[in-house]
């Protein structure tokens, strides 16, 4: 497993210092988030060429959200699929997809959310999987969707689309407050974990909250899980570099 951190919250003037506190703060790969990158892509490609940090991920917007029946659907895919091929530029190999945001629109059902959606992973995860690339499903919080919550119905959805260019999510916040178990639940999903977020509590960097990652990075170890883990959080009060470091040596006692 290794380690990573989003862009939007490394601390530097240009990309290349953010790469090397990231270096320097113990991780080893970096998330990019797409309406960032998107304005910087060769200082991103040079910066990555110069670095020993990965780019292994990237976060997208709402506007790559696929499941939302009230906005043009091939619009969408087309834009999804031009994100991955950018993103493949930078080495990305996992690219985040949200079903959709917010409360239940009036007028359509969920199972109307589910089956757009799936018909729409269904050829990204075709584009994904031509360029090396995975796109993993992220299940969100009640507060932030309505349709897909928990690992479990982010798995049923995988299964129905049948790609190996889809996988799925574990989000360590929001399996905090959905998940009965963590570790039970990364456990029964199993080898369909392509991707991991880590936040604590209270959303700030591990090791400010009160979350105990310890179970949960035991199952992510039983299941074979390989990929990059990265902070998605704001960072704590305090020296953002000193925060980092706090952040990679808490998770690291639980990586031996």
């Amino acid at each position: 497993m290794k380690l990573a951190a989003q862009e939007s919250i490394v601390p530097g003037e240009s990309v290349a210092e953010q790469l090397r506190n990231l270096e320097n703060c113990g991780y080893e790969a970096v998330e990019l988030v797409h309406r960032f990158t998107i304005h910087r892509p060769e200082e991103t490609r040079s910066a990555l060429a110069d670095s020993p940090i990965e780019a292994l991920s990237m976060c997208t917007s709402l506007e790559h959200d696929l499941g939302d029946v009230g906005t043009d659907l091939a619009a969408r895919i087309s834009f999804f699929k031009e994100t991955i091929d950018f993103a493949g530029q930078f080495g990305v190999k996992r690219i985040v997809s949200v079903p959709v945001r917010g409360p239940l629109a009036e007028g359509v059902t969920e199972q109307e959310e589910i089956d757009r959606y799936c018909d729409a992973l269904r050829a990204v995860g075709e584009h994904a999987e031509s360029q090396g690339m995975v796109v993993v499903i992220e299940p969100l919080i009640r507060y932030e969707t309505h349709l897909v919550n928990r690992l479990e119905q982010a798995v049923k959805i995988a299964e129905s689309v049948g790609s190996s260019g889809v996988g799925i999510m574990a989000d360590f916040f929001h399996m905090n407050v959905e998940e009965a178990d963590i570790a039970q639940s990364i456990t029964a999903a199993g080898s369909w974990i392509k991707h991991v977020h880590l936040a604590d509590s209270n959303r700030l960097n591990p090791g400010r909250g009160h979350t105990d990652f310890e179970p949960g990075m035991r199952a992510l170890k039983s299941i074979g899980f390989d990929g990059a883990m990265a902070l998605e959080c704001r960072l704590a009060d305090g020296p953002p570099v000193a925060e980092l470091r706090l952040s990679s040596d808490h998770l690291r006692s639980y990586l031996h």
